[in-house]
């Protein structure tokens, strides 16, 4: 109660309405509107109420042998007893839990909450995301234009978070959003992430804000990024709770809707250029991709490779792997740096608009110059911004970490 914590804030208040002048007298009515009245400043867990409670009734204690003897002198006091001076005062403490769960605290379900033990052990956790990877990079290469959809759900799930009330967060609400905004370019992202998690369901649980998450971070490892290790243990929100309420998808190309989006997630500029850049860097890989792919396949038909014509395809054999990239397996044939973002500076250089508007806003020209310049620092910031945003409204719930955090298995 002493360290540095509100409950001094409420115990000062409900102090200060019972240390009234003698001469004064002892109004019942001031205690109760005192501590309805107080200030919500944060959760008060239960052993925050027992402290409380249990020194307001030791200072109360000492405060009444002093009041009995004052009152005797000026026979002011609306209490003939210390017995009646407890029971009035305590009768409105004891509402406390009722008013603390009405008022202060929020549902669980308002928050992202993470079970770090969730998969078991740590052999267990790297087969979940092993598979988990593999499956989405399979689908990347089937699908290439999936790429860049997939790091936009993340962002777009990481957007629901509001960093005034801490609720909310990347829960993989966006992605249910998304499945079933009809003409949304993300549907079909969404879709294959359900078909994923479904697939994945007949060896591994997983859940989809996990999903989502490690979705976005392949994205950008198949384009040949940076390959970026989440945290998994994510819960999904539960049905018909508050945070399963379906999210409000931003337009990721209009300026003034992307700066408040990610402002009301507690996000700047930066994080704006990195990620969105990541966004446009992505879009080029796939383009490069499939402009690789036609030009291959019109090489193929002018030698009229026997081969290829009956569908054989080359087996890669990772145990031969020469460069780090290789060794998770085929990728999107682009490069992955900071090209993009430098077509941006060279257009607004120009006068020109670029592709996505808000680009043009000029709180963003500092980060675009920096990181156009220096593709090493764009490579490393890149992790850092992603990993932000993806542990954004997390509370840990169960396990170890639970009971160090106190929140346990609630």
């Amino acid at each position: 109660v002493v360290g540095a914590r509100w409950d001094l804030v409420l115990l000062a208040d409900i102090m200060f309405a019972l240390d009234r002048k003698v001469d004064d007298g002892l109004d019942n009515s001031n205690v109760e509107h005192s501590i309805v009245m107080v200030p919500v400043l944060g959760r008060i867990s239960r052993l925050d109420l027992l402290l409380v409670r249990a020194f307001l009734l030791l200072s109360l204690l000492d405060f009444s042998e002093s009041y009995d003897r004052s009152s005797r002198s000026t026979n002011t006091c609306r209490f003939s007893t210390r017995r009646e001076l407890l029971s009035s005062v305590l009768a409105p403490i004891s509402l406390f839990p009722l008013i603390t769960t009405t008022i202060v605290q929020k549902p669980a379900d308002a928050y992202v909450l993470v079970d770090p033990d969730r998969y078991g052990d740590k052999e267990l956790r790297v087969g979940v995301i092993t598979r988990a990877r593999q499956n989405l990079r399979n689908v990347l290469l089937a699908t290439p234009t999936l790429a860049p959809k997939f790091l936009e759900l993340a962002i777009q799930d990481a957007l629901t978070y509001d960093y005034i009330t801490e609720e909310k967060g990347p829960n993989g609400s966006a992605v249910i959003t998304a499945a079933s905004a009809s003409g949304s370019d993300l549907q079909a992202a969404a879709r294959a992430l359900m078909d994923v998690k479904k697939s994945l369901q007949r060896t591994t649980e997983i859940s989809m804000a996990d999903l989502v998450n490690l979705a976005g971070a392949e994205a950008m490892a198949t384009s040949g990024g940076p390959r970026i290790s989440v945290q998994l243990g994510k819960l999904d929100p539960d049905r018909g709770g508050s945070s399963s309420a379906a999210a409000a998808l931003v337009d990721l190309h209009q300026s003034d809707a992307v700066l408040s989006s990610f402002q009301k997630a507690g996000l700047t500029v930066r994080e704006i250029t990195l990620l969105l850049g990541a966004v446009a860097t992505v879009e080029a890989v796939v383009e490069s991709h499939e402009s690789n792919q036609r030009r291959q396949m019109e090489e193929d038909q002018t030698e009229e490779d026997i081969d290829n014509e009956l569908g054989d395809t080359a087996i890669l054999d990772n145990s031969f792997a020469t460069s780090v990239s290789d060794i998770y397996g085929p990728r999107l044939q682009g490069v992955f740096d900071n090209r993009a973002i430098q077509s941006v500076a060279e257009n607004l250089s120009k006068g020109q608009r670029p592709a996505n508007a808000i680009f043009s806003d000029p709180s963003m020209r500092e980060w675009i110059d920096r990181y156009s310049r220096r593709n090493d620092v764009f490579l490393k910031d890149l992790p850092d911004a992603y990993l932000k945003i993806m542990n954004l409204g997390r509370r840990y719930t169960g396990g170890r970490s639970g009971t160090l955090t106190g929140v346990g298995d609630n």
